[in-house]
This record gives C-alpha cells, sequence and structure tokens, in this order.
C-alpha cells in the first residue's frame, strides 16, 4: 500500500486540525490603549464587567479594600495563576486599569516586565516622583522597580530642590524592570 502522507505532512494536517479546532493559542489581547484592555473599557459600567474576556483573563478577584477611611471594590483579573490586571472601583465607572501582565503593551512597546533601562531609551520617557517613582510616556504611566542608592539620592535631592528628576539606567539594579502600566491621559 501506498503513503499518502510523509511525517512531515501528517504533522501539518495535525497543526490545520488544531488551530482550526481552538486548540492553538488564543489570540490574547496584548495592547493596553487609552480606551483600555480588551473587554475592559475605561467609563464602562463597573457592573457590566464579564467573568471571563477571551485573550483577557478567565478569572475575577472581587476585594473591598479600605483607603483613607473609605471602602472600594479591588478587581483583581486572572488569566490562569497570571494576574493580568486591576481596577480599584471607586465609583460606579472603570475609571483606572493597572496592567501587570509581561504579554500586554501600550502602543509604543512598553509592558510590565520591561527592563527599565529600555523603557529609559524611549524617547519622551519623563520621570514622576508625586506617588513614588513612575515614568510618563504619551499618556501611560509606568510603576518600576529597582532604585538604587544612588538613584534614590538623586531622587531626593531632585524632590528637596523642586527640580526636575532626570535618573539614567545606572540609577537602576541591572535587573529593574517595569511593574505595572496604567494610563492617565495627556
Amino acid at each position: 500500500m501506498k503513503k499518502l502522507f510523509t511525517k512531515a505532512g501528517w504533522l501539518a494536517v495535525a497543526a490545520v486540525t488544531i488551530t482550526a479546532c481552538g486548540g492553538g493559542s488564543a489570540s490574547a489581547v496584548t495592547g493596553l490603549t487609552p480606551e483600555g484592555l480588551g473587554c475592559l473599557k475605561k467609563g464602562a459600567p463597573v457592573a457590566s464587567i464579564p467573568d471571563k474576556c477571551d485573550g483577557v483573563y478567565d478569572k475575577v478577584v472581587k476585594t473591598t479594600e479600605e483607603d483613607m477611611g473609605d471602602t472600594y471594590t479591588q478587581y483583581a483579573f486572572y488569566a490562569g495563576e497570571q494576574k493580568v490586571a486591576e481596577i480599584p472601583a471607586y465609583g460606579e465607572n472603570i475609571d483606572l486599569l493597572i496592567v501587570y501582565a509581561p504579554g500586554i503593551s501600550t502602543p509604543d512597546g512598553v509592558h510590565p516586565g520591561m527592563k527599565v533601562a529600555d523603557l529609559l531609551a524611549k524617547p519622551g520617557v519623563k520621570a514622576l516622583y508625586q506617588d513614588g517613582l513612575e515614568y510618563e510616556l504619551n499618556g501611560f504611566r509606568f510603576r518600576v522597580d529597582g532604585l538604587n542608592e544612588a538613584g534614590l539620592q538623586k531622587m531626593n535631592d531632585a524632590y528637596a530642590k523642586g527640580a526636575e528628576l532626570v535618573l539614567e539606567a545606572s540609577d537602576f539594579e541591572p535587573e529593574a524592570t517595569v511593574v505595572s502600566a496604567y494610563y492617565v491621559g495627556d
């Protein structure tokens, strides 16, 4: 009997079948935009948050938090064990969406897990030190970790003088990364 398919041919058929049946990798939402992330849209009612959002999260954990005497609901979104994002719901609508998943980036290509040195190489990035150290680029803000002693001293000096904070990659530990990203607007 004659072979109809080679080993490579069978693998190709299997790959097409798996993909067609949904067994391939999910088309994950990979972009945080000014409008939101997937089905999590800024301005949408908090009550409209679905239990699952294809390509974004498969579980929502709600907790009640307290902040300076006020209580609010914290929504944490997970894809498996990976924390994807969270929404601190202070009101009726989604005002703030904070992203933690490394696979989700801004239009400028900044994402959690990115090296701080790579963030600092982006044209137009600016350091902020109002509620801790953050960076801003085109309306998006990024929390970072890994500030070393020299960087901490620069930050304290700039704050004391009311001067613009300018940090370099050498002001961070070599493994310092972007921890989270969110949109605030221009």
